[in-house]
């Protein structure tokens, strides 16, 4: 989960395979469906987050308080982690960095 300067917080569902965006009382304020069962998310600027999920990272946007997929990158080998600090973006799978 990853707390977004507005006060709001992104979080991963796996089970149900989908992003959402809590208000600042924990309330699901939005949410989007992603294309796999989300990881990890961080966020990478004040209005993006990137989610890991098997071999890709999915970029989703915040606007309005709206959660909109943007591009994906895809990886080899399944991404795990994510992690952003300083402009640069640290993905992890299960024996690398």
């Amino acid at each position: 989960m990853c707390s977004m300067p507005n006060g709001q917080v992104s979080v991963v569902d796996d089970t149900n395979e989908r992003v959402k965006l809590l208000d600042q009382l924990f309330n699901v304020a939005n949410h989007c469906d992603v294309s796999g069962t989300p990881c990890d998310i961080c966020q990478v600027t004040s209005s993006e987050v990137a989610v890991t999920f098997g071999l890709c990272v999915q970029f989703i946007s915040v606007i309005n308080g709206q959660l909109m997929n943007g591009g994906k990158l895809q990886l080899q080998p399944i991404a795990v982690g994510i992690a952003h600090h300083q402009g640069s973006l640290y993905i992890t799978s299960r024996t690398a960095l």
